[in-house]
């Protein structure tokens, strides 16, 4: 080999190892036809063709690996057939390859929304604000974020911002008036969904939110704005799930019913639906339906207390002391210092005639909670049926001295003393118990203190 011929191949070596030490591939990749694909797959994504979306982009990504374009064009199309763990891979790889790829931020802070995770949404969309100080849909979605996350009061800066921008997006509007509710300031969300509906006068989520708001007032209209979020959208099982509470509310429970019932066809997840609706049974009376539905409310959430508690009262209606007994054990090993469900397990003992039993729950409920007037009443009331008479006035008395207008622990004092004999000082206590309101006491005394 020549002198000449030594020197060029040396420094070609040089410049090739020159280009890989600065990070500029040695051979280049064609550039032009991965943009041709993802071209083509972008037309896939409109027809909503996305698995032949994603075959087009790979296929670009397999032309040009360092093309942060395709990576984030495939991430949206792994976005929308909800493979969202593959869709943060591709995005976060657009962002390594482009810091400046806003579409990347956006796309992949839309992503955690999508997956809930909340507070690496808000870091995205920042990065987002950054590049594009005026990207509207970056604020409201932010804000949008900080109001799962509880973060109102600049959820609220985030949502005006937005509202500045662009003051005509019926969905800014609408969740500014979420804010607001969650702010507390409820009179002025009603001018937030006003606004949102005047802008969309089909927009079912805003008739139903103004309906809530308008419930929270005690304003009319709830009912009529209920109905028509589900005229407008007649799978929004929410909506039927608010209008059956405020039927509830107006003890038309049929009706509440029906619309639980609605909502659980649609959505058959939700525990409160089933709650709910036991609770529209119960007070028709149909204790067993209540039960049943109760019991899915446990299955589908076995860890909220209130349905134990709620299932325990019915069982004990129903007979079913060993079932009632055995959901209030559950809420005592959860929740060891809580007075109320020693106050049940003792009244379903009072029930079942074990008065001792009964006395040691109350006696624990009050260890709990010893300024409770009620616990007091009751715990005296067993005392007088096991014929305790004087530890039945003992705790007639504390009852009274915590509440000096307690009419019922007036009127049990007044029975006890009637049963032992002391008519003059029994009289003058019903006496005192008609006076503050007990609707037996005055006629109890018409009869026996003429």
């Amino acid at each position: 080999m020549s002198l000449v011929t030594k020197c060029i191949t040396g420094r070609i070596i040089g410049l090739i190892l020159l280009l890989i030490l600065c990070g500029i591939p040695a051979i280049s990749q064609d550039h032009e036809a991965a943009e041709a694909l993802v071209k083509k797959g972008n037309i896939k994504v409109q027809e909503k063709r996305y698995k032949a979306a994603l075959k087009l982009y790979s296929q670009a990504i397999k032309k040009d690996e360092a093309y942060a374009l395709a990576y984030e064009k495939r991430a949206e199309a792994y976005q929308a057939l909800k493979k969202y763990s593959l869709a943060i891979k591709d995005y976060s790889k657009a962002i390594d390859l482009n810091h400046n790829l806003a579409a990347a931020y956006r796309g992949r802070a839309f992503t955690e929304i999508l997956m809930e995770d909340y507070k690496d949404a808000i870091d995205d969309y920042t990065e987002a604000i950054k590049l594009h100080p005026k990207d509207t849909m970056s604020f409201f979605r932010r804000a949008v974020s900080k109001y799962y996350i509880s973060d109102f009061r600049s959820a609220m800066m985030d949502i005006n911002t937005a509202l500045k921008l662009n003051p005509f997006r019926p969905e800014f509007n609408h969740y500014r008036g979420l804010i607001r509710v969650a702010l507390k300031d409820v009179k002025k969300s009603l001018k937030d969904y006003n606004k949102a509906l005047r802008l969309n006068p089909r927009y079912a989520e805003a008739y139903h939110h103004r309906g809530i708001a308008k419930n929270l007032l005690n304003y009319d209209g709830a009912l009529a704005d209920y109905s028509k979020a589900i005229r407008y959208n007649a799978n929004y099982h929410e909506a039927f799930f608010s209008r059956g509470k405020y039927f509830v509310k107006e003890e038309k429970n049929n009706k509440a019913i029906e619309d639980f019932t609605k909502a659980i066809k649609i959505y058959s997840k939700d525990e409160n639906y089933f709650a709910q609706r036991a609770l529209a049974h119960e007070q028709n009376k149909d204790l067993k339906s209540a039960l049943k539905d109760l019991d899915k409310a446990v299955e589908l959430d076995g860890r909220n207390l209130a349905f134990y508690f709620r299932r325990a009262n019915i069982k004990g209606l129903l007979k079913d002391f060993e079932g009632a007994l055995k959901d209030v054990q559950f809420i005592i090993d959860e929740q060891p210092n809580n007075h109320e469900a020693y106050i049940q397990r003792g009244t379903i003992k009072e029930i079942k005639l074990d008065y001792n039993g009964a006395l040691t729950d109350f006696d624990k409920a009050l260890s709990l909670n010893p300024k409770d007037p009620e616990i007091y009443n009751h715990r005296g009331v067993i005392k007088y049926k096991s014929r305790n008479y004087e530890g039945a006035l003992k705790d007639f008395d504390k009852a009274i001295a915590i509440d000096p207008l307690n009419n019922k622990a007036f009127y049990n004092k007044g029975m006890t003393l009637l049963y032992m004999g002391k008519k003059d000082e029994a009289c003058k206590t019903l006496r005192k118990a008609g006076e503050y309101g007990h609707p037996k006491a005055y006629k109890i005394a018409r009869k026996y203190c003429s």
